[in-house]
C-alpha cells in the first residue's frame, strides 16, 4: 500500500525542519510527503524550498486545521493518509507498523502511541472517547473496551499527531469537518468512520515523539494562550453527536465542561502561572467559544464536510519521498559515550558526536546512549538526526546477568544501565551493532551478553593513565577499589577477541605493551573533525599574542608544566596572554592548580593576563580557538590528541608532547612543535620559539591547516568508519 504523510504547519519552521528530516529515515518503501502551509510569517515557505521537489506543497489561507487537512487529503495519492504534527518525530518503522494494521479490508483507520517531550513517557497510548468527546486513556487496546459499530458510545480516538486512515474512507465520509479549527477534529473523523461501518485499530509499536512545540494556542510551558477554538469545538461536538433523545444531556455536558475549564483557569491564576487579565480573557473566550459552537451545531446539524471542493479534476501523481539511504544499506548503530553535547568537550564525547552526526548525514540510523546530567531525569530526543538516549545509572545494582568481571560498583551499574537501554532500543528500533569506548568499559555488558555485535574503540585506558596519575599511585584504596579492577577488566576484554578500533598506531602499540598483548588485529581510523572555520594563518604581531590551553586541570594533562612555564614567558612578553579552558576540580591527592598558582603569584604585574575560563560550551570553545594564536596541550599522555586537530582546523600554531598519538599528528618543525613530555623547560622553550618567531609561527599554522585538510577531516573519518562498521555488521555472528 502506498502512503501519503500529511503535515499541516503554522509558524513552526524549525520544528518542521526536524520533522521533515526525520522522514528521510523512515523504512517504509513507498510513501510521499504532503506539507500544507498555513498563513505563516516565520519563513517556513522559504525553508521548504530546500525540500522541493521531493514534497508536495499546498497552502491554506486560514489557521483552520481541518481545512488544512482536507487540502492535504486532496493532494494525497496514497492508499493510506497518515497525519503527523509539525513537531512530531516518527520512529523509523512508524509507517511500517501503521500499514500492518490495514490487513483487514474493513479497517478504516489505524493510530499509534505518542511519547511526550521526554521521549520516554507516553502522552497518549490507547484513547477511547464517548459521544461528548470526553476521553479515557488505556495501556492497550484489549483494556479499552471500544465497540466499533454505528451508534457506539466508546470508540478509539486516534490522536492527530499519530493517526492514519484509508484515503477512500476519508473521501467517503467527506474528510474533516471544517467547523473544527482546532481540537476534536480527528475525534470527529474517527466517530464518523465508525458510523460508516468501518473499524479502527491501534498499533502500539507505531510510535511518534511529540515535542509539543509552542503554537498560537499554547505557550512553551504548554499553558493555553486562547480557549476560543477548543471551546467552540467541544460544544459543537457534543451537540453534533448526541444520540436521539439525549440532547439535554449533551447540553449539560457542555455546561459542565465550561464550568470545569473556567475553574482550571482560576487554579492557574492562583498558582501564579497566569495573571488576572489573562484569566479573565481566557474565561471570556471560553464563554464565546461555547456559545458559537452551540449555535453552529444548530446551523449545521450534518457538519461541514467539504473535502470534495479541494479535489483536483485529474488524479494527482504519487511523488515518492526519497530516503537518504535505502533501509537495506543502513547501519542501525548505537554509540556509547558517558558525555554528549552540552559542555562535553572531552575527546570521546567530541568524537562520538562527529561520528554519530556524520553517519546520520549519510542516512544511517544512529542512536547515542549517554548519561543524563546530574539531577536530571532520563530523556530521549533527536538532535541533528541522531536519537540521543540520556540514561541515569544508579551507584549500585544487584543485577548479575550478563556476567561481568569484578568492577567498581558504580561502573558495574553503569554497564548494566547501558545494556538495559540497548535491549529497549533493540526491541523497539532495532540494533545491528553497539560501539563503546574502552574507558570505563561502558558497553561491556552488551559484549558479554552475546545479544549484540559489538566493537570497542581504543582511547586512553586506566593502564596507560596510571603512570601519570600520582593521586592513584599514592592512594592504596583507589588502587584496590578502582584502578586495579579496571586494569584487570581492560586486560580481560582486550584478550576476549572483541573487534578493536584504534585512533592511532601509537595507542595500539602502547596498549599492546601495557597489557602484554600479541598483535590484536585492530583497525586504525584516525579521528577527524568538521571544518568549523575557514581560517587563514594569524597575522597578529608578536607582542599581541594569545596562548590557549584546553583540558582538565590535572597532572596527566600537564597543567602543572604550563603553569610553571607561564611566569617567565608572561614577564618577558608584556603583550602575551594565556587563556586556560577546563575544569579545575581537585581530586583526592592532587592540589588545586588554579588556587595554588594565583596564591603563589598574587601581586604579579602579569597576573591579570592569565584567564582561567573554566568549562565552556562547544560553541564557546570554537570561539576560543578562533581567538588564539598558539595552542598548547602539554599532556603526559594522549592516545590520539584530538585537541591538536581542533586547533589545526583554525590554522593555529600547535605545540604538544612527543608522545602517544600526538607525534602522528605533529611533525616537529613542519606543522607544529614537539617537546619532551613532562619537561617544563622544554615546553617553555617551544613556546618561546613560537612567540618570538613570527615567520615560523605563520608557516606552522598554514601547515597545520593543510595537515587537517588532507588527513583529519570528519568526512574522511566517517567514510572510513562507515566501511568499518558495515563490515562488522555484516560479519557472521
Amino acid at each position: 500500500m502506498k502512503a501519503s504523510v500529511v503535515i499541516c504547519t503554522y509558524n513552526r519552521k524549525e520544528a518542521l525542519r526536524v520533522t521533515l528530516d526525520a522522514l528521510r529515515y523512515l523504512r517504509y518503501p513507498d510513501f510521499e510527503v504532503v506539507v500544507v502551509l498555513g498563513p505563516c510569517t516565520d519563513g517556513s515557505e522559504e525553508m521548504l524550498a530546500a525540500y522541493l521537489p521531493d514534497i508536495k506543497l499546498a497552502h491554506c489561507d486560514i489557521t483552520n486545521l481541518s481545512k488544512a487537512r482536507n487540502i492535504g487529503i486532496a493532494q494525497a495519492s496514497g492508499d493510506i493518509v497518515a497525519f503527523l504534527d509539525d513537531d512530531g518525530i516518527p520512529e523509523p518503522d512508524w509507517l511500517d507498523k501503521l500499514a500492518r494494521g490495514y490487513r483487514a479490508p474493513d479497517v478504516g483507520g489505524v493510530g499509534g502511541f505518542i511519547r511526550n517531550h521526554t521521549g520516554l513517557l507516553f502522552q497518549a497510548q490507547v484513547v477511547v472517547c464517548d459521544r461528548y468527546g470526553d476521553n479515557q486513556g488505556f495501556p492497550s487496546p484489549e483494556a479499552a473496551g471500544a465497540v466499533h459499530r454505528p451508534g457506539t458510545r466508546r470508540y478509539f480516538s486516534l490522536t492527530g499527531c499519530n493517526s492514519s486512515f484509508r484515503r477512500s474512507v476519508l473521501e467517503e465520509i467527506g474528510g474533516f469537518d471544517e467547523e473544527y479549527a482546532y481540537f476534536l477534529d480527528e475525534t470527529d473523523v474517527c466517530l464518523r468512520v465508525v458510523e460508516a461501518g468501518y473499524g479502527l485499530e491501534m498499533a502500539g509499536a507505531a510510535q511518534v515523539l511529540h515535542k509539543y512545540a509552542a503554537s498560537h494556542l499554547r505557550n512553551a510551558e504548554r499553558l493555553p494562550t486562547s480557549l476560543y477554538y477548543p471551546a467552540r469545538s467541544k460544544a459543537y461536538f457534543c451537540m453534533k453527536f448526541a444520540l436521539p433523545g439525549e440532547e439535554a444531556a449533551a447540553r449539560q455536558r457542555v455546561a459542565a465542561y465550561q464550568a470545569e475549564t473556567s475553574g482550571d483557569m482560576r487554579t492557574l491564576h492562583l498558582a501564579g502561572k497566569i495573571d488576572a487579565t489573562t484569566r479573565d480573557r481566557l474565561v471570556q473566550e471560553l464563554e464565546k467559544g461555547v456559545a458559537d459552537g452551540m449555535e453552529d451545531a444548530a446551523k449545521h446539524p450534518d457538519g461541514q464536510h467539504t473535502l470534495a471542493r479541494y479535489r483536483s479534476p485529474a488524479p494527482l501523481p504519487f511523488k515518492a519521498f526519497p530516503p537518504l539511504l535505502p533501509p537495506t544499506d543502513r547501519l542501525r548503530l548505537a554509540l556509547v559515550s558517558r558525555e554528549y553535547l552540552g559542555e562535553a568537550v572531552g575527546g570521546i564525547a567530541v568524537w562520538t558526536r562527529l561520528v554519530a552526526e556524520g553517519l546520520a548525514r549519510r542516512g544511517h540510523e544512529v542512536t547515542v546512549i549517554t548519561r543524563a546530567a546530574e539531577g536530571q531525569d532520563p530523556t530521549v530526543d533527536v538532535v541533528n538526526n541522531v536519537w540521543v538516549h540520556r540514561i541515569s545509572a544508579p551507584r549500585f545494582t544487584t543485577q548479575t546477568n550478563p556476567s561481568l568481571p569484578d568492577l567498581p560498583d558504580d561502573i558495574r551499574a553503569g554497564c548494566y544501565a547501558v545494556y538495559n537501554e540497548a535491549l529497549r532500543i533493540a526491541a523497539h528500533r532495532g540494533l545491528d551493532l553497539v560501539s563503546f569506548p574502552i574507558w570505563d568499559v561502558e558497553g561491556l555488558a552488551c559484549a558479554t551478553s552475546g545479544r549484540f555485535k559489538t566493537v570497542m574503540s581504543l582511547h586512553t585506558t586506566y593502564g596507560l593513565a596510571l603512570p601519570h596519575k600520582p593521586e592513584w599511585q599514592r592512594n592504596a584504596t583507589i588502587r584496590s577499589t578502582l584502578v586495579d579492577k579496571m586494569v584487570a577488566a581492560e586486560r580481560q576484554v582486550l584478550r576476549s577477541g572483541i573487534p578493536l578500533l584504534a585512533n592511532s598506531h601509537s595507542v595500539l602499540a602502547d596498549i599492546q605493551d601495557c597489557y602484554g598483548l600479541a598483535a590484536t588485529g585492530a583497525t586504525v581510523v584516525p579521528h577527524g573533525l568538521g571544518d568549523a572555520c575557514q581560517a587563514s594563518a594569524p597575522t597578529v604581531p608578536t607582542d599581541r599574542l594569545n596562548v590557549l590551553y584546553v583540558g582538565r586541570f590535572e597532572y596527566r594533562k600537564g597543567i602543572d608544566l604550563l603553569l610553571e612555564a607561564i611566569p617567565g614567558l608572561a614577564s618577558a612578553h608584556p603583550g602575551l596572554t594565556f587563556t586556560l579552558v577546563g575544569e579545575n576540580r581537585p581530586v583526592a591527592g592532587e592540589k588545586d592548580y588554579k588556587g595554588d598558582f594565583e596564591s603563589r603569584h598574587a601581586g604579579a604585574l602579569w597576573l591579570d593576563r592569565i584567564r582561567f575560563a573554566g568549562p565552556i560550551s562547544a560553541e564557546a570553545l570554537e570561539r576560543a580557538y578562533q581567538a588564539c594564536d598558539i595552542f598548547v596541550a602539554p599532556s603526559r599522555y594522549e592516545s590520539f590528541g584530538l585537541i591538536f586537530v581542533e586547533a589545526a582546523v583554525f590554522a593555529k600554531t600547535v605545540i604538544g608532547p612527543d608522545v602517544g598519538g600526538v607525534k602522528e599528528i605533529i611533525t616537529d618543525g613542519e606543522n607544529g612543535l614537539l617537546f619532551a613530555p613532562g619537561n617544563a623547560q622544554a615546553l617553555a622553550a617551544a613556546l618561546k620559539l613560537a612567540i618570538e618567531d613570527a615567520p615560523l609561527r605563520a608557516a606552522l599554522s598554514r601547515a597545520a591547516r593543510r595537515k587537517y585538510e588532507t588527513d583529519y577531516t570528519a568526512d574522511l573519518m566517517v567514510e572510513r568508519l562507515e566501511a568499518y562498521y558495515l563490515e562488522h555488521m555484516r560479519a557472521p555472528a
